[in-house]
């Protein structure tokens, strides 16, 4: 795989790997009418409370359709590629199974489906020594999908105190009677966030010890969506509350839907990435599709 492809699809996993195993214009929506809900503490409580029903789950598999575009300098379309694939995540170890990768650029078609199947085999063969080492596996190896999905997420206790929120009475077009919840970290919070962290993201060549490239630790704020009657999370819209090194945009939104067993899983993931490194820069959209979800457990 050219080095160029590799460092596309790397920052892609990156983006993906901040919120999800698992991304467009997902801005927070405009201020709009606020939402009618009484008691707004006790709402906020009932959402932790429902949130924190959710399973984990550890072993999951689904089908994914991922369309990732290069973007350039004003932001317009420069090459698609488009990847059909299964996705794994079992005993700690996320795979690719690439049915298909069809990339498009300057009006031609190209089949690059060697070149992505070559790469999954490499992260997946990397992930299994990661996974074999004594430190990893003591530590658990790769966290749970629905954990990460929470590590987002401003409502539980303590992370409750630390925003601001606004109803909209909006919702989206989308998910009619949905409930837009706006959350913004405190202005106090936001001061000690850029004290405890003033560079953001580590340089893109400082790794741990197991090779792998660190990944900046974002408190994120945004919109979620929630249904009013179940505390249901449906998606939201997110973006760093700080700034966060060499990346000048950084924006991630997800469609939500509960499984049989009660799972919280994406149904849609999007992401914005405008990132500079040194001589380098990555302008990328990628939107992935999930379907035919079977939890492993």
């Amino acid at each position: 795989m050219s080095g160029h492809r590799t460092r596309v699809t790397g920052i892609a996993g990156w983006a993906v790997s901040c919120c999800l195993a698992l991304f467009a214009e997902a801005g927070v929506l405009p201020a709009g009418r606020h939402g009618r809900v009484e008691d707004q503490a006790a709402f906020l409580v009932k959402v932790a409370e429902r949130v924190a029903s959710y399973p984990d789950y550890k072993s999951w598999q689904a089908a994914v359709v991922s369309r990732q575009t290069e973007m350039d300098k004003t932001w317009r379309p420069q090459a698609v590629t488009v990847v059909t694939k299964k996705v794994r995540l079992a005993d700690g170890v996320y795979e690719e199974e690439i049915s298909q990768a069809l990339e498009t650029k300057r009006g031609k078609t190209k089949d690059v489906t060697a070149e992505f199947r070559d790469e999954a085999r490499k992260d997946a063969d990397r992930a299994r020594r990661r996974r074999a080492a004594p430190e990893r596996a003591e530590a658990g190896g790769r966290r749970t999908q629905s954990f990460v999905v929470k590590d987002i997420l401003p409502f539980g206790g303590a992370q409750r105190e630390r925003y601001d929120f606004t109803f909209l009475a909006d919702g989206r077009p989308d998910r009619p009677g949905a409930l837009a919840v706006e959350a913004r970290l405190k202005g106090a919070f936001r001061s000690q966030e850029a004290d405890a962290n003033p560079a953001g993201d580590e340089a893109e060549d400082d790794r741990g010890q197991d090779g792998e490239r660190r990944r900046p630790n974002i408190t994120w704020e945004g919109t979620f969506f929630i249904d009013p009657a179940t505390y249901d999370l449906l998606g939201f819209e997110v973006r760093p509350a700080g700034k966060v090194r060499f990346v000048k945009r950084l924006e991630l939104a997800v469609d939500f839907r509960l499984l049989e067993g009660g799972e919280l899983v994406p149904s849609r993931f999007k992401t914005a990435v405008d990132a500079g490194f040194f001589l380098k820069h990555v302008r990328l959209e990628v939107e992935e599709e999930y379907s035919d979800y079977e939890i492993l457990d």
